[in-house]
This record gives structure tokens, C-alpha cells and sequence, in this order.
């Protein structure tokens, strides 16, 4: 018997239903499925499909970045206790355009929360490609972001 229904699985529906069977039985929770063919999907695509879910403490604004770092800090017990494996730290890349602080604001806020930085500034464009201090700046983020790649265009990031 349904003691408690949570009609959606979204972000907080879903926070609903984890606490509450922490409670009681009886908590059933109601909301679409993730679509089948993604690619072929169009209708709108709910906060629960999780594949896509961008997560980080590297943020301008602290209050996000505090409840970033709060949710990230229980992501090992929820993956234990529901046996689902749903994260993977890829780390993170951000550009920004000269004379803007938003990435000084990012780094501050970052820094706050313990989040291991990098900043680099890249050179003009050179004959090789992408050059920063005398290394290949390419090289540099391929080590640390794997998934990236540039194509030979210097204004075009593809994650693959």
C-alpha cells in the first residue's frame, strides 16, 4: 500500500523520495520515464535524466557553489546505498573572454570550496596550433579533460 505519493522525479521529488524512505515504506514516486530514443525525443527533457547533468563547485555565485559542494559530498553514499553508480569527476574547463572577472570570480568561489585550479591564459594562435607559455595548450588540457577534442579551427571546442 502507497502511504505517500511524490508526483514528479525531478530535482526535488526525487530529494523527497530519498528522505522519506529513509522514514517509512509506502513512498512511491510518479513522474515520465526518460525517453527511450533520445535522439528521436522531442518532446521536453526533465531535470531527472541524469546523463547529462553538469555538477561543480567552480561557480561565480557562492550559494551555489556551497549546495554544489553539499549535494557532490553525498554523491559516494547515495551511489552506495542505491547501487546505481551516477558520477564520474571529469573535471571542469572554463573559458571566458579577456577583461571579463567572471573567471576570476569562478576561481575565488572555487577556491573557497576547495577545488583543485588550474589557470592558464592562452597565447594568439600559432603555426602548431594553440600554444600557452611555450607548451602545446592542447596538450595540456588533453591530459587533464580526456574526452576533449580541438579541431583545427582555434575557435572551436568539441567534447567527443
Amino acid at each position: 500500500m502507497h502511504r505517500i505519493i511524490i508526483v514528479g522525479r525531478g530535482l526535488v521529488g526525487s530529494a523527497a523520495c530519498r528522505h522519506l524512505t529513509a522514514l517509512t515504506d509506502g513512498v512511491v514516486v510518479l513522474g515520465p520515464d526518460e525517453p527511450t530514443d533520445r535522439a528521436a525525443h522531442t518532446g521536453v527533457f526533465a531535470s531527472h535524466y541524469d546523463e547529462g547533468r553538469i555538477t561543480r563547485v567552480v561557480d561565480h555565485d557562492p550559494a551555489w557553489a556551497v549546495t554544489a559542494k553539499r549535494s557532490i559530498d553525498r554523491y559516494a553514499e547515495i551511489e552506495a546505498r542505491s547501487g546505481i553508480r551516477f558520477f564520474t569527476d571529469a573535471g571542469y574547463l572554463g573559458v571566458g573572454a579577456a577583461g571579463s572577472d567572471y573567471l576570476d570570480r569562478c576561481e575565488t568561489v572555487g577556491r573557497m570550496f576547495g577545488a583543485d585550479i588550474t589557470r592558464d591564459t592562452a597565447d594568439p594562435p600559432q603555426h602548431s596550433g594553440f600554444g600557452t607559455r611555450g607548451k602545446p595548450l592542447y596538450l595540456s588540457l588533453k591530459r587533464r579533460f580526456t574526452r576533449m577534442e580541438i579541431n583545427s579551427s582555434p575557435k572551436r571546442v568539441e567534447l567527443t
